[in-house]
């Protein structure tokens, strides 16, 4: 780390907690320290201590309201088998692929199929298999295709525009990782370096970077970084996973990545909370995280940690704690989501532009394996699964003025969930 006489800006948020004894916090910290260094090759480092800056007299709460909830095995009008990406629209539908991915479907916020574009092929308009969905505009909507290696432009109607070539396989590394972001697509491919030396094909360890190519006539050239993939291999005396037969133990850390805008790409490791953004160009911005102690595993965790060691003959020293960062994702006014598991639940720790630690949400369900959320206008669409793993897509209001529960709304159901009421789990007060 290049450091000389970095510039340090401290920011301490007093943390009058009111009511704080109800949710069984009366020993928590009560100053949220929010500190920046900048180092000398201009790259900030933020971290933070405390509960938030929600915690402080002048601090605002956010809460996830739930709009609606489509999809499932008892929708028969909305039925997916492998979401692959959504994105809300500006006209506040739902733009989704589900499996085979060769078409675009169009869904009301409330579930009903309003029309569907594209159709599989290889001809003008047709899709091979849809990597990601943006948009360009509030009228042209960007389609990535994974198997033809090109975009794809569409009206909002679904009459299509044109298609650009790309130079790489788009949602190699995940689907529904790409971003188009004005004039430029972004996504996470996955690759390796070849060279032959004395005759024998060298394979090196295979890479990760980020990809961003002009999505319009006279968009800027393409543009790459590199990422050297980390593995619970890699970080086995830190995060105590192993990987046996190419099967990491449960809950072993692991690489987190995804696109931001400008575009940057978001890059954290499991083991510890630290997320780095770097641009595009190669050079890091900002790293930011939080002075949190990892939660250790609950006993069901534990166990199934121990049953995969069992089956996988394997020894040595497992997992005892839950990654520090499971997934990042940035919302449409560029704060950070970070998620993370407790042995109470999936939280979501949210941070700003600054790297300013905001506040903890307590997470509603959302798929691991999923496409990311999507936001848009103070809403956001996740991805779950109902109990026969079947896809679920809700719709939540980010209330960012509002209180620090998690109100849910389902057509049976309105009010706060809670313990006791369908799904076992509430929105409530959450420390750090």
């Amino acid at each position: 780390m290049v450091s000389v006489n970095p510039t340090t800006r401290t920011i301490l948020i007093a943390a009058l907690l009111i009511g704080a004894g109800a949710c069984g916090a009366t020993d928590r910290p009560t100053e949220a320290v929010f500190r920046v260094d900048t180092l000398a090759s201009g790259a900030r480092v933020a971290s933070n201590s405390g509960p938030g800056a929600w915690a402080g007299p002048e601090g605002r709460p956010w809460r996830l309201e739930q709009l609606e909830r489509f999809g499932g095995r008892e929708d028969t009008a909305a039925s997916f088998s492998t979401i692959l990406d959504l994105e809300f629209g500006p006209d506040s539908m739902i733009y989704l692929a589900d499996l085979p991915g060769t078409e675009v479907d169009v869904y009301s916020i409330g579930g009903a199929l309003v029309r569907s574009f594209g159709r599989a092929g290889e001809g003008p308009g047709e899709l091979g298999r849809i990597g990601a969905i943006g948009f360009l505009s509030e009228a042209v909507v960007g389609v990535s295709d994974a198997e033809l290696r090109r975009l794809s432009f569409f009206s909002r109607t679904g009459d299509f525009i044109r298609s650009t070539p790309l130079d790489f396989s788009p949602g190699r590394f995940r689907l529904g990782t790409g971003r188009f972001l004005g004039r430029r697509y972004a996504d996470l491919t996955q690759f390796a370096s070849r060279s032959r030396r004395n005759g024998r094909l060298l394979v090196t360890y295979p890479y990760i970077g980020l990809k961003a190519a002009p999505n319009d006539r006279g968009g800027a050239a393409p543009d790459s970084i590199v990422v050297e993939r980390w593995t619970p291999e890699a970080g086995a005396a830190r995060s105590r996973g192993r990987v046996v037969s190419g099967s990491p133990a449960p809950f072993s850390a692991r690489q987190v990545l995804a696109v931001a805008t400008d575009p940057a790409l978001l890059v954290a490791r499991g083991d510890e909370y630290r997320v780095h953004r770097i641009s595009v160009e190669g050079d890091t911005l900002l790293t930011f995280g939080r002075d949190v102690a990892p939660s250790p595993l609950g006993p069901e965790d534990t166990d199934s940690v121990a049953a995969w060691a069992e089956r996988a003959r394997a020894r040595g020293s497992y997992p005892r704690v839950y990654p520090m960062v499971d997934r990042v994702v940035e919302d449409e006014l560029g704060n950070a989501w970070i998620w993370r598991k407790t042995a109470e639940g999936a939280v979501v720790d949210i941070f700003d532009q600054e790297g300013r630690f905001l506040g903890t949400l307590e997470s509603p369900p959302i798929s691991e394996s999923g496409p990311p959320p999507s936001f848009r206008d103070a809403k956001v669409a996740m991805v779950s699964s109902d109990e026969f793993g079947v896809p679920v897509v809700t719709t939540y209001r980010v209330d960012r003025l509002g209180g620090a529960s998690l109100v849910m709304r389902r057509r049976s159901l309105v009010g706060v969930r809670t313990a006791g009421g369908p799904g076992g789990w509430r929105g409530g007060c959450i420390g750090p």
